[in-house]
């Protein structure tokens, strides 16, 4: 899942933080799973959505849906208790990027470093696997991928790990090559005028 710049913003922090001081370490993978749930259902519907940006839904109707989606998804006592302090303090519009800092900030304690990949076919859950076992290697931790399909890189791929972008695409392979051709025939070009 890739974040958000709201969710680097200083009040999502402090509330990242309030959070994970409430969690134990040993629960932090079972609290970022949770919160990746979460997010994901938010995401996927419109109406929660919806509930939760419009300002027209009282805070109490907001409250109601929530306690109601909480049973549902089975969520723990101290999400539920986290998410119902974001609504009583009139930031439920911001739920979604005070969620995603929590996520960065749990990522960073794991020693999970995120890495965005582009390629031109989708890869299969091997492969993701395989990527995913690689980059925590050269990083030294744990890695968690996401994967973007984009047709026009031909083939290969693209991995960013925060500012640092690896592009082994054909895409980029075939700029390179028209570049050192347009070198090469503006050199031939000099040459040959000379001569």
């Amino acid at each position: 899942m890739t974040h958000s710049n709201a969710a680097h913003s200083a009040f999502a922090q402090r509330y990242a933080s309030a959070y994970i001081d409430s969690v134990p370490a040993k629960e932090y993978d079972n609290a970022s799973q949770e919160i990746e749930v979460f997010l994901s259902l938010i995401e996927e519907s419109q109406e929660l959505t919806e509930i939760i940006t419009n300002p027209l839904f009282s805070k109490e109707s907001k409250g109601a849906v929530f306690t109601e989606l909480a049973k549902k998804a089975n969520m723990s006592k101290g999400l539920v208790t986290f998410i119902q302090t974001i609504l009583n303090n009139n930031r439920l519009s911001s739920l979604t990027a005070i969620l995603q800092a929590v996520l960065i900030r749990l990522d960073a304690l794991q020693g999970i470093v995120e890495a965005k990949i582009e390629t031109a076919y989708p890869l299969n859950k091997t492969q993701s696997t395989s990527l995913e076992k690689e980059i925590g290697k050269i990083t030294g931790g744990k890695a968690r991928i996401s994967v973007e399909v984009k047709p026009e890189l031909i083939g290969g791929m693209v991995i960013t790990i925060g500012s640092k972008r690896i592009d082994g695409s054909i895409k980029r392979r075939l700029e390179l090559l028209e570049q050192d051709l347009r070198a090469s025939a503006n050199e031939n070009f000099k040459q040959a005028k000379t001569a």
